[in-house]
């Protein structure tokens, strides 16, 4: 086996760790198999957290997020990379006019893109927008590719959502998963599917050939699942001053994921998967469900009336 196969990441270097701190807690999802549950929140202005850094974060990758690796090796052979960014808004702006009720669960959808790459090192194969591009049978959010070793890789197969309480969050990130596993052709038969049958990107067609193309010497490729659940903190903010109100936040967190570790295990156990890799993130904002939308239309400008 070739030591060779590897794919980039495409996002840009330090996106997360820029604006991201990660928390620390013992908390484990208790599996077999590699696995991550991982705490992070928006660096702290007074008792808010702040969004400015995320909105240029998000500006300058949403190409990278919308793109695949060969139209964005397009747009340079054009010399045309400034419309990468300008016409990807546009096109997150019309998937806004088609379905306006979700477009604030695209925040979820693209952070699930940069912590996946950033943070687990998982090359985005596609995004939420490029699936619904190119399939009506999909459910997830992003596939990504997790590199093991010289002789194994996962398919991470993402799901988000954003929304005020964690339970509902938890329940419709695992109830996509679940569609996910009842579509009549899923997984890696999915993603060979999209690759070789519709897709265009000549740049992922022949790193994929290598992996996911049955011969004698090509790697292991399992299944594997990630999760971006963001909720709101819960803290009454009027009732603790600024430098109690810092010190409470990452203690909620750690609290909130304990509390909430439970209904996560069950539902990994109750879809017979607990012989997978699941990859969890979990975000707090400060009002999840209007947060969500409203930085959305900072990322895309409001230059087209939202």
């Amino acid at each position: 086996m070739s030591s060779t196969i590897d794919i980039n990441t495409t996002i840009k270097a330090g996106t997360i760790d820029s604006i991201f701190k990660e928390v620390t807690h013992s908390e484990s999802l208790g599996l077999r198999n590699p696995a991550q549950l991982r705490l992070f929140h928006l660096k702290l202005d007074g008792d808010t957290f702040t969004n400015e850094g995320l909105y240029k974060c998000l500006r300058k990758n949403i190409g990278q997020y919308v793109y695949s690796r060969t139209r964005i090796a397009k747009f340079k052979e054009e010399d045309d990379e400034v419309s990468i960014g300008l016409e990807a808004m546009q096109l997150i702006n019309e998937q806004r006019i088609k379905n306006p009720d979700s477009f604030g669960n695209m925040l979820g959808e693209i952070l699930l893109y940069a912590f996946f790459e950033e943070k687990l090192g998982a090359p985005k194969i596609f995004s939420k927008i490029e699936l619904d591009s190119l399939t009506s049978e999909s459910f997830y959010d992003g596939i990504h590719l997790l590199k093991m070793d010289n002789t194994s890789f996962q398919m991470v197969f993402g799901t988000s959502y954003v929304e005020d309480q964690m339970d509902d969050v938890i329940d419709n990130a695992f109830l996509k998963i679940k569609n996910g596993l009842n579509q009549p052709k899923r997984g890696i038969a999915l993603v060979n599917d999209l690759v070789f049958a519709q897709s265009a990107d000549t740049v992922l067609e022949d790193v994929l050939s290598k992996i996911i193309t049955p011969a004698p010497d090509a790697p292991d490729v399992d299944s594997a699942y990630g999760i971006f659940l963001c909720c709101s903190l819960g803290l009454d903010k009027t009732k603790y001053s600024v430098a109690e109100y810092k010190k409470l936040v990452e203690q909620k967190m750690v609290s909130n994921i304990h509390n909430y570790l439970p209904r996560i295990k069950k539902y990994i156990d109750d879809l017979g998967l607990s012989g997978r890799s699941f990859y969890i993130y979990v975000v707090p904002l400060d009002d999840a469900t209007e947060d969500k939308t409203t930085i959305m239309k900072k990322v895309t400008g409001g230059a087209y009336g939202i």
